[in-house]
């Protein structure tokens, strides 16, 4: 029977599988960019970053969550064909976004004032190649209980960036001067950030070599009609996958546009950057539920308790989600030291971007619905309101409070998001959520927040006596937690550890 239990398995399982290589990514990528080179070279980087990642979302037509939807309980053979189907649409693609982006590679410098970068976009867009290619296998893994496999490629992929970028932006010239002109020569080299680029390029032909075997082994089989069908179910979610990139990362290059262009407008997206890292301390645990939940909610729907389970694990998700939010932000200037004074303007926008991402795991749960029913022209049409909520507050915001107007489009985009999605869901898909609970404690961490943050931005008070006054604040928060939801899990959760340890 399906329970909240074995989501939360699953969810720890692909929660390690992508927090832990993102949490490399953050500890040492992010803080190593925010030391090493300046806030427009960094703005510069995360901006060529979200172009790619909308173009991936298109590109891969969203055939990920359609393998889920056509591939679950079905026999080794079945999936494979399954497989093998939907891998052609995302192969077109594919071919057709690389050779334009190869032809018309300048222009694309100049729309998007990037000087000097047509090279770097080049390369990148090799890497956003590799990665449509292998998102299904990816896939695969999750719908067949690989988790070991998924979690080891991800740790590879991370480590090799790490190391590669360290060694060519700094040990290769400080220790292999020689070796560091050739490279510079060959790769024709104008600045040493350009070698973080590459070396992401490196990991991404490592990590594909390594799940090309598998992929060979997929017997091949096609099937046009679930071809069809699976084009008809996908093109809503594509255009919500390219709204939803458009809402997470597209916000660097409308601050960098709308706060004048140019050297400046670099630097402005770079300080706001900044702070959008560090509030994907808690975007990771979204993703990583929402890795669990996919596969999770496809395989047990259509079950007597399918009415509950969602209410359930919103709550759970909820929970866990409002005490780290505090918890991030009660020892916030403890985390910048990791990445330097460079991000400490970028902090303003810390409580509207950590909130809003609890609305966006919360928004994964609850738009569930239209995705199981095929109803998902809906979820289309609340993603592409989320996007114009976006641009709409950004434009008329970023101009008048900077960075703050970008993170107030954050925060109302999702949670517009998410009341949409639930009332449309209730309409279309009734299911059963906690509705108050879940409104209470996020309006209590609000107040926290807030609190926290008029401490800081407001009153200036001693950073220690700032910090053990947020530490006491946690504790009683826990406590509040633990008195009200939490122990009434304790009886389950030391059941299931005595079980594990007895087998």
């Amino acid at each position: 029977m399906a329970s909240v239990k074995s989501l939360a398995k699953d969810t720890i399982i692909y929660g390690i599988s992508h927090i832990f290589p993102r949490l490399i990514n953050f500890l040492f990528v992010t803080a190593y960019l925010t030391r090493t080179f300046s806030e427009s070279e960094y703005g510069r980087y995360v901006e060529i970053y979200a172009y790619l990642t909308l173009i991936l979302g298109i590109i891969t037509f969203r055939m990920d969550t359609a393998y889920f939807r056509f591939a679950s309980n079905k026999s080794k053979e079945e999936k494979d064909k399954v497989y093998i189907t939907l891998l052609v649409p995302i192969l077109i693609l594919t071919g057709l976004a690389l050779l334009f982006i190869f032809v018309r590679t300048d222009y694309l410098v100049k729309i998007t004032q990037l000087d000097n970068a047509g090279k770097v976009i080049q390369w990148m867009a090799v890497v956003m190649g590799l990665d449509a290619f292998t998102t299904n296998i990816y896939s695969k893994y999750r719908l067949d209980g690989r988790p070991l496999k998924f979690m080891t490629l991800k740790i590879i992929n991370v480590v090799l960036l790490v190391g590669l970028m360290v060694f060519f932006t700094s040990v290769m010239h400080q220790y292999l001067p020689s070796f560091a002109n050739w490279m510079d020569d060959i790769l024709s080299i104008n600045s040493k950030i350009e070698y973080a680029y590459f070396a992401n390029l490196v990991a991404s032909v490592v990590v594909f070599l390594l799940v090309l075997p598998d992929i060979i082994k997929v017997k091949f089989g096609f099937d046009k009609p679930l071809l069809i069908k699976a084009l008809q179910y996908s093109w809503p979610l594509t255009v919500i996958a390219a709204a939803a990139a458009f809402n997470s990362y597209y916000t660097t290059p409308l601050v960098k546009f709308m706060s004048g262009g140019g050297k400046d407008g670099e630097t402005a997206a770079g300080i706001f950057s900044a702070g959008l890292k560090l509030s994907i301390l808690l975007n990771l645990f979204s993703t990583a539920y929402n890795y669990a939940a996919e596969p999770f909610f496809f395989n047990n729907n259509n079950k007597e308790n399918d009415k509950t389970i969602f209410g359930k694990a919103a709550l759970a998700f909820t929970l866990f989600s409002c005490f780290a939010v505090i918890g991030i932000y009660a020892y916030i200037d403890i985390i910048k030291e990791i990445l330097g004074e460079k991000v400490q303007p970028g902090i303003i926008v810390m409580p509207l971007l950590l909130m809003a991402n609890v609305f966006l795991g919360l928004y994964y749960n609850v738009s569930m619905w239209y995705k199981l029913s095929d109803n998902t022209r809906i979820g289309l049409f609340i993603s592409l309101m989320g996007m114009g909520i976006t641009y709409g507050v950004c434009y008329i915001l970023i101009p008048r409070i900077g960075i703050m107007g970008a993170a107030w489009a954050t925060f109302l985009c999702y949670l517009t998001m998410l009341i949409t999605s639930y009332y449309q869901g209730q309409k279309h898909y009734p299911l059963v959520y906690p509705v108050k609970k879940i409104v209470t404690f996020i309006f209590g961490t609000s107040c926290v927040l807030l609190l926290f943050w008029l401490m800081r931005e407001k009153w200036e008070v001693n950073i220690w006596i700032r910090v053990s006054f947020n530490t006491i604040v946690l504790g009683a928060f826990s406590y509040y937690l633990y008195m009200t939801e939490l122990k009434n899990y304790v009886p389950a959760i030391k059941k299931m550890v005595l079980s594990k340890l007895k087998s």
